[in-house]
């Protein structure tokens, strides 16, 4: 079943204990604005440079909208972020009737 839960530790994959127990280290909200392969280094937009031995790219997305008309009126909404979970969890009730449009796990 699916349910709309806005809590963040209900969505995310892993928690923050996880990484760091792991000694895996996360730059959020960071950019990076050069990668060399083979010297296995990227540059941040702060000019440092980071060594990595293994590099995840994660560069989000952005929802893709359909042509239909409507889609600017007031109770359209993409879900995409936490934010946009927590927006949606807000505007409806229990009555609400909702018609999800997508594919993944947010629209099967």
């Amino acid at each position: 079943s699916k349910t709309l839960d806005s809590k963040i530790e209900s969505i995310q994959l892993r928690t923050q204990d996880f990484y760091d127990n792991h000694q895996i280290e996360t730059l959020l909200g960071t950019e990076v604005t050069e990668v060399d392969f083979e010297k296995k280094q990227v540059k941040l937009s702060t000019a440092v440079t980071l060594p990595y031995t293994k590099l995840v790219i994660a560069t989000g997305c952005t929802p893709r909208k359909p042509n239909i008309e409507g889609l600017n009126l007031k109770n359209v909404s993409y879900l995409r972020t936490h934010d946009d979970a927590s927006a949606i969890g807000e505007a409806i009730n229990e009555h609400a009737k909702i018609v999800v449009v997508g594919s993944s796990f947010i629209g099967k």
